[in-house]
């Protein structure tokens, strides 16, 4: 079940909804157990019972660890960490890895569980740091269980933190202001996703790349394709969440007008960040050591960001890519006052260019992009002049949204002008929930790109 599906938006939310505010308080928790539970089902019920086992199997095991000494208490976290990873390799490289060394051999498909890249390294956030004392082992299997499966973070996020959840657990006293600000985020990332992505990857999919402007036009589609397929989805889990009385932090932050690659992903997908941040780069000595060592570290982090994507070779390239502009911008460019205008400038171009390894598998298509990229005695052809002309309103809202002016100006209305906000606010989210319905309803469903991963 996604999202951004019709079942899922006038049938499963508005009955989760109900029941939830109409329960006692003591069984809240397992409603909303029971309703993850049944929402990974509608996909799988195989992949179900995997999650599940995953979760019974953590839960007890680092129960264990907590209660053995220093260096028993080491082995078992190893054993924890390779089964784990053992489980996320297993599903998602071993049919990948085989395909490619034996090409003349079939071999039968492994489907890969949904969202089992976000909750393996959930979990592993939440034994890595209870062996480091950093939270207690959970004991009520109900609580971890609903950490590991709440249905908003399950398939795409964020990675949230045990301790930042477990915080938040037993917090369900109604909140007005939440639950509203919950819908209002829920129905901008619906809107998003259904609106602009979809309209971007739609018109990616009709066009043929036959020309220099062409594939500026596709690579800066991928851009905001990417972005508002998956922003739109944190939207719509924070929003979830907040309907449900959790306040996660925030997972985008409007990446684009960073003035560096490394700004950027500081910005962009923020708890995946993080979590290779405390649990591989600082590990590895971080940026505290020799420049050849932070060189290496660096490109340890997106070798294994990029391989997290996938083990394609695309994602390979993707991740040391970006770990090469960011050497560089740490080793060089840093030391070189460059204005904002051309830091935000040189750092989309840089991104969007990343995407092109991102989205394509095909190392022809890879290989077709570049070389129109550079195609000055074609510029242009007739299909991205219509093309242009047809979409240049959703090409103009997509790139006004990437920025910060329409929250800014709803904020200098609010201040200003709290009942015409009020009113405009109302107005603004109907006209959402209808065009996003009408999209929805006259287009085929699109699943999220990250499903993927």
């Amino acid at each position: 079940m996604s999202f951004n599906s019709i079942i899922f938006c006038f049938l499963f939310l508005p009955i989760a909804i109900i029941i939830y505010f109409f329960i006692p308080k003591k069984l809240k928790n397992i409603y909303l157990l029971i309703i993850s539970i049944l929402f990974y089902s509608y996909s799988s019920i195989f992949h179900t019972i995997i999650l599940l086992l995953i979760t019974i199997y953590n839960f007890v095991a680092v129960r264990k660890m907590d209660e053995l000494q220093e260096k028993r208490r080491k082995y078992k976290l190893i054993e924890i960490l390779i089964i784990n990873i053992f489980t996320l390799c297993y599903f998602k490289y071993y049919y990948i890895l085989l395909d490619n060394l034996f090409h003349n051999l079939s071999f039968k498909e492994i489907i890969l569980p949904l969202g089992m890249s976000f909750y393996i390294f959930t979990i592993l956030s939440y034994v890595i740091d209870v062996y480091k004392g950093k939270v207690r082992s959970e004991s009520n299997l109900t609580s971890f269980g609903l950490y590991v499966l709440f249905f908003p973070k399950l398939i795409m996020g964020p990675i949230v933190r045990y301790q930042d959840f477990n915080e938040q657990i037993d917090h369900h006293d109604f909140n007005n202001s939440l639950f509203h600000y919950g819908f209002k985020r829920f129905i901008i990332g619906l809107a998003m996703k259904v609106v602009l992505a979809d309209t971007f990857s739609r018109i990616i999919s009709l066009y043929q790349v036959d020309s220099m402007l062409g594939s500026i036009v596709i690579i800066v589609l991928y851009s905001m394709q990417l972005y508002y397929d998956f922003a739109g989805y944190t939207n719509m889990a924070l929003g979830l969440s907040n309907i449900f009385e959790f306040d996660f932090r925030e997972n985008f932050h409007y990446p684009y007008m960073s003035k560096s690659v490394g700004e950027f992903f500081r910005r962009w997908h923020i708890s995946l960040g993080e979590w290779f941040r405390d649990y591989v780069y600082i590990p590895l000595g971080g940026s505290r050591t020799t420049k050849p060592r932070l060189v290496i570290n660096l490109l340890i982090v997106w070798l294994l960001t990029g391989m997290w994507h996938g083990a394609s070779y695309n994602f390979i390239l993707w991740g040391i890519f970006l770990g090469v502009i960011i050497v560089i911008e740490k080793l060089v460019l840093s030391k070189i006052k460059i204005p904002t205008f051309v830091g935000v400038l040189f750092t989309f171009i840089c991104i969007s260019i990343s995407w092109i390894f991102f989205f394509n598998s095909d190392f022809d298509h890879i290989t077709l992009l570049f070389k129109n990229l550079v195609n000055i005695h074609h510029f242009a052809d007739d299909q991205i002049y219509s093309i242009l002309s047809n979409y240049l309103v959703y090409l103009i809202v997509g790139f006004i949204a990437l920025t910060p002016v329409i929250k800014n100006i709803g904020i200098s209305i609010q201040e200003k002008h709290p009942y015409l906000y009020n009113c405009f606010s109302c107005i603004y989210l109907l006209f959402l929930i209808l065009l996003s319905t009408s999209y929805m309803i006259s287009y085929s469903y699109q699943p999220f790109l990250y499903f993927n991963f």
